[in-house]
């Protein structure tokens, strides 16, 4: 490169002074080779202390200082920050590949920059880097709401009408928990549950063979925990929207951070439930509530509806334990792979109902006194003894009673509540049987 002017150069010849640059550059009053690191930090216009120059020059005027008596001055090396350590150029199309496509990425100098280095100095099959524009077309987005929510909701998936669904499900907390019970199915550490029934739970995550398509989205799910994580505080920094973070109104923008389609449609899944088999272990419904999924079951063959059935079975599962903070017991895990097997029934004989089966289910438990008895005392356990010993406790505490001896007293308590509980029963059945 070429100076234009003796000023330029002693400018030039001070910086390399001041700083630790790549290489020393004796003034020779002609063309130089520079390093393209050194200059594009000298033209970056570096600040520097008016003390530093007085120190340097030893009190004289650059303007009146010659390039002989700025040679023999001191170098205070003062360091340079390195360059950036990736290639924009390359990064630059990678990141913003997600939301936009590219139409053009490169260098772009400025008319009125190009003018003023041109009066400066001439390079020689070289530009110096000044900026880097990049022109995008916005994607349009993977996915809407509606057409998902209407796929969703036609798909005889869906357990619950979305206007009926639980506030805390439609969050990211409730997604995460989901997915994190489902890595636990998969590692085999959910606590109280047989290994019978683990096994039988694990077939779809370990085998391609017993796998529905739509679980394939959920293990890719799994893999994105962690991206889950963070784009929650994106989406709500601080929780400034709130301690949950919504999942559904925040759906689209999933798509623009690499999520498929499918992975959305198994998050709506998630919220709303896959299959009723949730809300019937609730106690909300009853077993015909599991028709739509039959219905799509009898459209598959014989392998991959049980394979859709496996699934539904799985992800009732990890929803209804991620809803619960104090897990299931055996008779729930018991009455959970009796309604796949109840599925099962429906879906591989033709010739079977819902009212058949549930017909022939009541006369096996000898009669609908025996089923109401068995579902009442179901829910009446699911928690609210302990519920209610929580409450009685520090009434007896004050009685100076040991945890032992009050545990004693509400369990008699409760057995005399046992007995009006089975008067309620017998109410139910003559209500039902006289309607």
């Amino acid at each position: 490169m070429t100076f234009k002017t003796v000023q330029e150069e002693k400018h030039f010849q001070l910086f390399t002074h001041i700083f630790k640059t790549r290489r020393k550059y004796p003034p020779r009053g002609k063309s130089l080779q520079v390093n393209a690191f050194d200059f594009q930090k000298y033209l970056s216009g570096l600040y520097v202390e008016q003390e530093v120059l007085d120190r340097l020059l030893e009190q004289r005027d650059l303007e009146g200082a010659s390039l002989e008596e700025i040679k023999p001055l001191a170098y205070l090396n003062y360091p340079l920050q390195d360059e950036v350590s990736y290639d924009q150029q390359k990064v630059w199309p990678k990141l913003l590949s997600t939301y936009f496509h590219e139409i053009f990425l490169k260098p772009l100098i400025p008319d009125a920059v190009r003018e003023e280095w041109r009066r400066r100095f001439t390079t020689v099959g070289y530009s110096p880097d000044y900026m880097l524009i990049y022109l995008g077309q916005k994607k349009p987005l993977g996915a809407s709401l509606p057409a998902l929510k209407n796929d969703v909701m036609e798909s005889r998936l869906a357990g619950c009408p979305l206007t009926l669904t639980a506030e805390y499900r439609d969050s990211f907390d409730y997604l995460i928990r989901t997915l994190d019970v489902l890595k636990q199915i998969r590692s085999g550490s959910i606590s109280n549950l047989p290994d019978i029934f683990m096994e039988r739970l694990k077939q779809p995550l370990e085998n391609k063979k017993r796998r529905y398509a739509g679980l394939n989205d959920v293990l890719k799910l799994m893999s994105k925990r962690a991206r889950l994580e963070k784009i929650k505080s994106y989406l709500n920094p601080d929780n400034m929207e709130g301690g949950k973070t919504r999942v559904l109104k925040n759906l689209e923008t999933l798509s623009l951070f690499g999520f498929s389609y499918g992975e959305l449609r198994e998050i709506f899944l998630t919220v709303v439930g896959h299959t009723a088999m949730g809300r019937i272990l609730a106690g909300k419904m009853n077993k015909k509530a599991l028709k739509p999924v039959s219905d799509l079951g009898r459209t598959h063959d014989t392998q991959q509806a049980l394979n859709l059935l496996r699934y539904a079975r799985l992800m009732s599962m990890a929803e209804t334990l991620a809803s619960r903070r104090t897990g299931m017991g055996q008779e729930q895990f018991a009455e959970l792979f009796d309604l796949y097997e109840s599925m099962v029934k429906v879906v591989t004989n033709r010739d079977m109902d819902w009212d058949r089966l549930m017909d022939e289910e009541i006369s096996a438990m000898g009669g609908i006194h025996h089923m109401i008895v068995r579902k009442i005392r179901g829910a009446l356990e699911d928690g609210r003894r302990y519920a209610r010993f929580l409450g009685a406790l520090p009434g007896f505490l004050r009685r100076r009673m040991s945890l032992d001896e009050a545990w004693a007293i509400f369990h008699e308590r409760m057995a005399h509540r046992g007995r009006n509980f089975l008067t309620m029963a017998e109410a139910a059945v003559f209500a039902m049987c006289n309607a």
